[in-house]
């Protein structure tokens, strides 16, 4: 299962995202880390697509996590 930072804290039982952080500085977490790339669209009459932005690009940290 992949999740974001927010999620794998909850999911994992610590109190703050903080402590992943840190075990992210010091290199714990390196093998379980990846970036996940997501293309957002935008869609309808009030969209993004209307101001110019049709494709938008996140970037996001998840953690593999084993259930």
């Amino acid at each position: 299962m992949q999740c974001i930072i927010s999620e794998s804290t909850k999911a994992l039982g610590f109190k703050s995202r903080n402590s992943l952080y840190q075990l992210e500085q010091k290199g714990v977490l390196k093998d379980y880390l990846s970036t996940m790339s997501l293309a957002l669209t935008a869609v309808g009459k009030a969209s993004a697509a209307n101001k110019g932005i049709n494709n938008l690009r996140i970037k996001k940290r998840v953690l593999s996590l084993s259930v």
